[in-house]
């Protein structure tokens, strides 16, 4: 009888080992996605001033250059290179669609809630944060994001 209950002790001691060892592996894993979506955010977050807006009835310029994102639509004046990227604020935050622009000249934002117009001045890089369908820009970008 002794020989039977020292088996049974050894497979719940090895069950217990193998939960353990498989419990480590799913934290790990998961402290390691959280750090990376931690990262991307910290990358994809761009601060800067405020894009200036057009003055009120000021006449826009053409916006020939026309794309969609994540139900964003945006037109810009000129065509340079764009960067777009759905994230979590913070990396565990508010979902945030974020396009990022080489020299856009004047945006336009259309999302559920409105049209929106910014007028950074031509040659200046910009951002876009649209949070809860409304969108903000600054001047500045991560070119690191924007390379070729």
């Amino acid at each position: 009888m002794a020989r039977k209950s020292n088996a049974n002790l050894i497979r719940i001691g090895l069950v217990g080992m193998v939960v353990l060892l498989a419990g480590g592996f799913w934290l790990h894993e998961l402290q390691e996605g959280r750090k990376a979506t931690a990262a991307t955010a910290a990358a994809w977050m761009i601060t800067g001033p405020a894009c200036p807006s057009p003055a009120p009835g000021a006449a826009t310029p053409p916006l020939p250059k026309q794309m969609a994102f994540d139900e964003v639509a945006i037109a810009r004046e000129v065509g340079g290179t764009a960067a777009c990227n759905t994230i979590k604020e913070n990396g565990n935050g508010a979902t945030l669609t974020i396009c990022q622009f080489f020299a856009p000249g004047a945006i336009k934002v259309t999302t559920k809630k409105g049209t929106y117009s910014f007028a950074p001045e031509r040659g200046v890089d910009a951002s876009l944060v649209v949070r809860d369908d409304v969108p903000s820009c600054v001047l500045h970008v991560n070119p690191a994001l924007l390379s070729p």
